[in-house]
């Protein structure tokens, strides 16, 4: 955990010498800086699907059976729907294969690993299925499953290799950093102990051991010994701040979240105009995810026939915006004075619960917000008494 929080720290700006020396070079350079900013890139798609509502109609009449149930409250015993779609869209994400979900019973399981043999004229196969800790040993048909893959199944390719470059200029930053910003030391010896091998030996077992603790530790105590003196080196180049390292991960997330389509501001955290962001975000980013997992469950749960018959999923991403109870007023106006909504559809998209009476579930018309009928009524009488 202490290595994990630690590159966190780093991406807040925090890092210091002594934070960076902590983990190995070679691994942070190359490695964990693109997976931060690839977990950050679709953590936020992911939990954005996880908001989502997925909702089942039927006649165009949304309905809630045990499959609404499955999707959104229970997948199975052990996660609820928001765990479970956050692993499922996870896995999509940042996995060349995509996720795969399988139905025991009537209930749903993500798979943390599994192997595809791809079948074009007669169906995939999928084996090796591993879901925590459980090896199943059961192959399972294409019809089988559900399988969630991004159009572009390897964009996590095209992410390695736009930062083998960018591993390479951080091993360079970091390695200047603490280059410049090191202590160095240097010990004298006298010059008759030079080429002495009782003093070589002694040098290797007890003074190396101890110069080494004393360098390393916040507080040190340091035994010289006569013919010895450890000093302190002043180094020709200047202080370095980290503003190199900032940069070039700044660039790093940025390449995430192109290859993910998130808005760049979302990635550096200097969100200005907040709306227009959040709709590009949804707009570009989840929206696209969300269709593949209401297709993917439509062709597999429904089929020909639900289609036909209208009877379908959609997952609703309309929640996911958030907005103050003040700001849906003028919105939620519009919506019923238009008969776009009725009341009883405009409290659940604010997030309100319902009212079971009638007058909810009417429409009205602008002109004082009457209803449809009267305002109907009112032309039809108008036009009689001429």
């Amino acid at each position: 955990m202490a290595f994990k929080f630690r590159i966190f720290d780093f991406l807040k700006g925090n890092q210091t010498k002594q934070g960076i020396e902590y983990f190995d070079m070679k691994i942070a350079t190359q490695l964990s800086y693109k997976i931060l900013a690839v977990h950050v890139a679709a953590s936020y798609i992911a939990n954005a699907i996880s908001k989502c509502d997925i909702k089942i109609y039927r006649k165009k009449e949304e309905i809630k059976d045990n499959n609404a149930y499955r999707l959104n409250i229970e997948p199975n015993q052990n996660q609820n729907g928001s765990q479970f779609w956050n692993k499922v869209a996870m896995k999509m994400l940042t996995n060349q294969d995509g996720a795969l979900v399988i139905k025991s019973g009537d209930k749903l399981y993500a798979a943390d690993s599994f192997h595809v043999d791809k079948r074009p004229f007669l169906g995939n196969l999928y084996s090796s299925i591993v879901i925590d800790n459980l090896s199943l040993s059961k192959e399972y048909a294409e019809s089988e499953v559900l399988h969630f893959q991004l159009e572009d199944e390897n964009v996590i390719n095209l992410i390695d290799a736009m930062y083998a470059d960018y591993g390479k200029a951080i091993s360079y930053a970091v390695n200047s950093f603490l280059k410049v910003n090191s202590q160095k030391y240097k010990l004298k010896v006298e010059t008759d102990k030079i080429g002495d091998l009782k003093f070589e030996d002694y040098y290797k077992q007890y003074l190396e051991a101890s110069m080494k603790s004393f360098i390393e530790s916040d507080n040190g105590v340091y035994p010289e010994s006569k013919g010895t003196n450890l000093e302190s080196m002043k180094t020709e180049l200047s202080t370095k701040d980290s503003s190199d390292l900032i940069n070039l991960r700044n660039d790093m997330f940025l390449i995430a979240g192109q290859a993910y389509k998130i808005p760049a501001s979302m990635m550096t955290g200097n969100i200005n105009n907040i709306q227009d962001v959040v709709k590009a975000f949804i707009t570009f980013a989840v929206e696209p995810v969300a269709k593949l997992i209401a297709d993917e469950i439509n062709r597999k749960f429904y089929g020909y026939k639900g289609y036909t018959s209208d009877t379908y999923v959609k997952v609703d991403t309309r929640t996911i915006n958030y907005l103050s109870i003040v700001e849906c007023a003028q919105v939620a106006q519009t919506l019923i004075g238009n008969t776009i909504c009725n009341p009883g559809e405009v409290r659940e998209l604010i997030g309100l619960g319902p009212i079971n009476e009638e007058f909810m579930k009417q429409f009205f018309v602008t002109k004082n917000n009457s209803k449809v009928e009267d305002v109907m009524n009112g032309i039809i009488d108008g036009g009689g008494d001429g």
